[in-house]
């Protein structure tokens, strides 16, 4: 790329905070540094720009975010209506053994999910990006035969 050298006089505070951010970040020249100004000065990208470019990318970040937990909360739904449709009651004389039962499944449990998210699959991965959720009643369970 063609370089042209050019020389221009700028105010001794504007030269305070250029020494200042090019010692903060020593592998940026000062030209890169006048030519990346420049460019934002013709392009008239602003700061309001800026922020509004990131505040776009935090807002997908936030959508993605509610759409997760919203999985999540139908999932966590449809296992307790389950698992209360389907579990029975446990008699006086049975419960102990059950309770430590219960304890060795949690434990399995737990150390499935650590595996799963060590492994860096998570459950929101199982599930279609492009589908949307469907928000409301009506029609909730009847795949599962409710």
């Amino acid at each position: 790329m063609n370089k042209v050298k050019i020389q221009g006089y700028i105010s001794q505070d504007n030269d305070r905070a250029l020494k200042k951010y090019l010692a903060a970040y020593p592998k940026k020249s000062k030209s890169s540094v006048i030519e990346a100004a420049l460019a934002e000065f013709f392009t008239n990208t602003t700061d309001a720009d800026v922020l509004y470019r990131r505040l776009d990318r935090q807002q997908r970040a936030v959508g993605k975010v509610a759409r997760d937990l919203e999985v999540f909360q139908e999932a966590f739904a449809v296992f307790v209506r389950l698992w209360f449709a389907h579990t029975p009651r446990i008699g006086e004389s049975e419960r102990d053994g059950a309770q430590t039962y219960a304890a060795q499944r949690y434990a399995q449990f737990c150390e499935y999910v650590g595996k799963q998210l060590a492994g860096g699959h998570t459950f929101v991965d199982d599930i279609a990006e492009d589908v949307p959720l469907a928000t409301g009643a009506g029609g909730e369970g009847e795949a599962y035969g409710e």
